[in-house]
């Protein structure tokens, strides 16, 4: 229905047009349409609006499903809007497909050339995107955009939305990012790119929360990593500098290598720092976790509030996503060398088992992690040995082992013990003189020998302890071959060390 105006113009005109399988080609651009509808409705003189719906499929590239095009024209002023219900990419294009898509408003000045808008933010709207379709999902999200300079550098940003990858069966909930791109550098980010979240869940377990990632691209298949923190497993972590590179395998779905040069790992909460961790992990699998089989690191140190390693190695395997399973192992530790013969950790329980083969570390370096102070004890001398500890269901305990002085060579012992070795002892008793005589070597004692057996019983844990030396003054000597036994697991020592600081 139309009105012929005064000024020889149409009011109130409605025209609808209707197409049926369209083809436009433009160079090397072939679109189609299987249905094209558009309202045009005229106004004032130079005012009318046009509303158009189609479905659209570009070189069979791209699919666009109920394409809707919004635009209010007023003399030189334009007002466009638009939105897609669904957008499909295939080759060569990246596998992505988005659903509920709204475009941002544009007001133009159609008296004027069109330009990029520098410095407006402009805001993309979806319900679903998916990249590939199981392998990354992303929920009723938006994509902010701002171009810092025309045609080039680029502020993105995407505020809190939730995620997934149902093929790993990992989800993220509350994750947003922020960073510059250089549009005519894609598809490399060579500015720092920010991911953070609230946490990251494999099946129904958080394994990862508040997670803060700066990373760069140097193309689809490789990300630099700069820094990372996180809480994984409870436990506050920071990588920083990361100095780490990711590669993911096209070819190999799930097929991750994780690259460390030079990376710092610090678990403040623990006092647990790692320093110059360098060595390349290659993942088979996300879920469950697993490596490609054993994988090796290296680091420059390691410390913890009672001990440092430095100059190490560490050769490991992760098996059906809950198992780390070491190999082997060195490290320069308490002025000798510790090594990992093997041991095992469940990564959920805690649980672990490691049998350690100290060499020539220093006695008094191994005394002093008893806290027990100068004035209490001092052991000069070499030892070397093999030891088993474990910590099932979360009790630490020792298996069969043995510690033993390498030389004896320089090699003495200061042990003030007079108090524990006499205590309830009747005085001038044949057993309290024998004591007295042993406190008495044992504080400068010329150690010939000295050796600690663990034994596992079938109902006890033993501790036998072998001390053999001389002591010589002006007006008396002592040879000594002192064999007590601590009956009791590590419980025990602890209990024992206590009564001897005391």
């Amino acid at each position: 229905m139309a009105t012929l105006g005064k000024e020889d113009d149409l009011n109130d005109l409605f025209m609808e047009i209707n197409a049926s399988d369209l083809s436009v080609e433009f160079g090397e651009i072939r679109m189609q349409s299987e249905d094209l509808i558009v309202f045009l409705t005229p106004r004032e003189k130079d005012d009318f609006s046009v509303n158009s719906y189609a479905h659209l499929n570009v070189n069979d590239e791209i699919q666009v499903e109920g394409a809707n095009l919004r635009m209010e024209v007023s003399g030189d002023s334009a007002e466009i809007r638009a939105s897609v219900s669904a957008l499909e990419l295939t080759d060569p294009y990246p596998p992505l497909r988005l659903r509920g898509l709204t475009l941002p408003f544009w007001d133009l000045n159609l008296s004027e050339s069109p330009a990029f808008p520098v410095g407006v933010e402009k805001t993309i709207h979806f319900d679903e995107f998916s990249f590939d379709d199981e392998v990354l999902k992303l929920y009723q999200g938006s994509l902010s955009v701002t171009w810092i300079e025309d045609g080039g550098l680029v502020s993105v940003r995407v505020p809190p939305l939730s995620a997934s990858m149902p093929d790993l069966g990992i989800a993220f909930v509350d994750f947003s990012y922020q960073g510059l791109i250089e549009m005519t550098e894609l598809p490399q980010l060579n500015y720092g790119q920010v991911l953070s979240g609230a946490r990251v869940l494999v099946g129904d377990e958080a394994v990862v929360e508040n997670l803060s990632l700066s990373f760069r691209l140097k193309g689809p298949q490789k990300v630099l990593v700069d820094s990372l923190t996180a809480s994984i497993w409870g436990s506050r972590m920071e990588l920083q500098p990361a100095n780490a590179t990711i590669r993911l395998d096209q070819n190999q779905s799930g097929r991750i290598s994780l690259s460390l040069d030079g990376a710092d790992l610090r678990i403040p909460e623990k006092g647990l720092s790692i320093e110059g961790l360098r060595g390349e992990l290659r993942l088979a699998q996300l879920q469950p976790l697993e490596t490609e089989g054993e994988q090796t690191i290296f680091f420059d140190r390691l410390s913890s509030p009672s001990m440092e390693f430095l100059d190490g190695n560490l050769s490991f395997a992760i098996q059906k996503g809950e198992e780390l399973v070491v190999g082997q192992a060195h490290a320069k530790a308490l002025g000798g060398t510790v090594s990992i013969d093997s041991g095992s950790l469940n990564i959920y329980s805690g649980s672990m088992k490691v049998k350690l083969s100290p060499r020539a570390i220093e006695g008094q370096r191994v005394l002093d992690l008893f806290e027990l102070g100068e004035q209490k004890g001092r052991v000069d001398g070499l030892f070397s040995g093999s030891l088993q500890f474990s910590n099932a269901d979360g009790l630490w305990d020792f298996g069969p082992g043995f510690l033993e002085l390498s030389s004896s060579e320089d090699s003495e012992i200061e042990l003030r013990v007079f108090e524990l070795l006499t205590s309830g002892l009747a005085e001038g008793s044949e057993e309290m003189e024998r004591m007295k005589l042993t406190a008495w070597a044992l504080e400068d004692l010329a150690l010939d020998s000295m050796r600690v057996n663990f034994k596992v019983l079938e109902k006890e844990r033993q501790i036998l302890l072998s001390i053999g030396g001389v002591r010589e003054t002006d007006r008396k000597k002592v040879e000594l071959k002192y064999r007590p036994t601590i009956i009791g697991g590590l419980k025990e020592i602890m209990q024992w060390q206590r009564k001897f600081i005391e």
